[in-house]
């Protein structure tokens, strides 16, 4: 027998050829039993794929919301920290900061001291036009530095 086929694969697994892609190829909406049946025979079918592999390189993704005082904000904030753990595999580090509404010059602050760290920055607040203006001058910022040929970190 020749090299197993993604065929092969649906096969052994007992799953649809079109869920046999979108397992191999990260896109999804599979539930996690078929999921798991995938991957388990891609694994003793010796696929060759790099299954459960990490990405190389770390994502900073830097969360700014209210204090856990607030119910919202304390769910946001759990299901951030759950991702850090339940997403292994995709490499991603979110660090959770805490922020208040009624002090924007500070989180304006925080926006430009983290920009420099993060990869991403995801931020509830109200809305606020400096804080609004402080993230354009990211985006602008990582534009004009992608255009022109530099890395940023």
């Amino acid at each position: 027998m020749g090299k197993p086929t993604a065929r092969d694969l649906a096969a052994a697994a007992r799953v649809s050829l079109s869920t046999v892609d979108r397992v191999l190829n990260n896109r999804g909406g599979v539930s996690e039993d078929r999921e798991r049946r995938v991957l388990e025979y891609a694994r003793k079918l010796k696929i060759d794929r790099a299954l459960n592999q990490r990405a190389a390189r770390t994502l900073r993704i830097a969360v700014l919301l209210q204090s856990r005082a607030n119910p919202f904000h304390a769910a946001v904030q759990d299901s951030f920290e759950a991702a850090n753990r339940d997403f292994l595999q995709y490499n991603l580090q979110f660090q959770v900061h805490h922020i208040d509404p009624t002090r924007p010059a500070a989180t304006v602050t925080l926006v430009n001291a983290l920009s420099s760290r993060c990869d991403a920055l995801v931020i509830v607040s109200p809305q606020n036009e400096d804080i609004a203006a402080a993230l354009k001058g990211i985006r602008s910022e990582r534009k004009a530095c992608h255009h022109s040929g530099d890395r940023y970190s």
